[in-house]
């Protein structure tokens, strides 16, 4: 991939944003100086990959976009892009999966991004753009090496996944050695905090909870600190591998080399982060890589200049850019809460306040009162309702196609058949933009007669 941007600051395609939440996010550290910093997409960019939205079954005006994959029910797909020096590129592919069952033998397939051919189109696109800086027809031949990012979620009740299963998922073999699946939970163990598991490689990251087990939030904070660390490693793998650490300045390459070397003193507020750090820097062999470029870097003559880094586009110049992807997997089963999360999102999260998520109603009046918390200059909320139907398809409720809008924080929502639903908010300022948003909840409706539970 050749002729492209460095992204060092604001172009035409994005806006580049500082990695603030990254840094909260990861935990355990006050300081940071090698935090990504986020590429905001601009308009231009967005017209520039507007032809393969349109040909991959895209709609929307911006990330998350909607991706109409058949089923009636339209999924909302997220690409966050993170930029590691001025030629290291990290995106992050967001998407739910919801099923009721035959989730563990379909997870070596929902993890492979072509099995998913419309996002990979997507994908693939958005790589063109960052390498080119305009949309190509031959975007398709582009195409990252992908790290799955998968969690799974059981609901009560529900057979937990197998150590040897999550294991296959995790390394992407088919029936893997007594030996491998020993060797993987025993190097896993000390980042543990409770009986969930959270499985890390080199490959990518495999997580399992059990509704029973745990705080909600807890574990997303823990999954999120897992993930922006594993980002970390990959990039400064991708960094150090690919001879791209000349691009750093030396008050970055000796933080590095502290944060490979001496991660104690980094990580000096969660020891959990701590181990967690050691496993991923021991998984891309950070320590002999480091070391390799510097000792390289140090034998060159003396008389090796590097010129200065043009910021803007320039057809005249060849070089290489690394993109990498996770693609993030929220796997749910029925009536399980959503675990799939916008891991760097600067709207503001609105909480569900009733009904409570997972609970079970009746609806003496054929009504169900929907509530959420507030946000800071909101004009109007959307509140999205889906219905799980019979083939345990999400699709938009009865009334209205699924979306209603109030100028209000609570809304009557109208109960015409029993079952199981989901629904989430969408705040949106006078200008039309959107300024926070919920995660899905999940309730159902077991009778109309009396409450059952909340």
């Amino acid at each position: 991939m050749q002729n492209g941007i460095e992204y060092t600051s604001s172009c035409s395609l994005f806006n580049v944003l500082q990695g603030k939440m990254f840094v909260r996010k990861m935990g355990g550290v006050s300081f940071f100086p090698i935090a990504p910093k986020t590429l905001d997409p601009t308009i231009v960019f967005y017209n520039a990959i507007k032809p393969a939205m349109r040909d991959n079954g895209f709609s929307g005006k911006k990330f998350p976009l909607k991706y109409d994959n058949g089923s009636g029910a339209p999924e909302a797909i997220n690409i966050n892009i993170h930029t590691y020096s001025a030629k290291v590129v990290v995106l992050l592919v967001s998407k739910l999966i919801v099923q009721r069952e035959g989730v563990a033998a379909s997870l070596l397939v929902l993890q492979d991004m072509e099995s998913h051919p419309g996002l990979h189109n997507l994908v693939k696109a958005v790589c063109s753009v960052i390498c080119f800086g305009h949309g190509r027809p031959d975007y398709k031949s582009f195409s990252p090496k992908v790290y799955p990012v998968a969690v799974y979620e059981k609901s009560l009740g529900e057979d937990s996944i197998s150590d040897v299963v999550a294991v296959e998922a995790l390394t992407r073999h088919r029936n893997p050695k007594a030996r491998i699946i020993e060797d993987t939970l025993k190097k896993n163990i000390d980042h543990q905090v409770d009986e969930n598991s959270i499985l890390i490689d080199r490959q990518g990251i495999f997580a399992r909870y059990a509704y029973e087990f745990g705080d909600e939030r807890n574990n997303e904070r823990k999954m999120e600190s897992v993930h922006c660390l594993f980002e970390v490693g990959l990039a400064l793998f991708e960094i150090f591998s690919s001879d791209k650490y000349r691009d750093l300045n030396k008050s970055e390459l000796d933080f590095i080399k502290i944060l490979i070397f001496s991660p104690d003193i980094v990580f000096i507020k969660s020891v959990t982060a701590y181990k967690t750090w050691i496993l991923i820097a021991d998984e891309f062999k950070l320590k002999r890589l480091f070391e390799t470029a510097v000792e390289l870097s140090v034998a060159e003559p003396a008389t090796c200049v590097h010129p200065p880094m043009k910021k803007e586009w320039s057809p005249m110049r060849a070089w290489t850019m690394s993109i990498v992807s996770t693609l993030l997997l929220g796997v749910a089963t029925y009536f399980s809460p959503e675990l799939y999360k916008e891991y760097i999102d600067s709207k503001e999260r609105v909480d569900i306040l009733s009904p409570k998520d997972g609970a079970s109603l009746s609806a003496p009046s054929g009504e169900v009162i929907l509530s959420w918390t507030e946000v800071k200059k909101q004009a109007e909320s959307i509140v999205m309702v889906e219905k799980l139907s019979g083939d345990g398809k999400w699709l938009p409720a009865a009334h209205a196609a699924g979306r209603y809008v109030t100028q209000d924080n609570r809304m009557v929502f109208e109960v015409v058949e029993l079952g199981a639903f989901r629904w989430r908010v969408s705040i949106e300022d006078s200008r039309d933009s959107e300024i926070g948003n919920s995660k899905w909840h999940f309730f159902s409706i077991i009778s109309k007669d009396r409450e059952v539970s909340k």
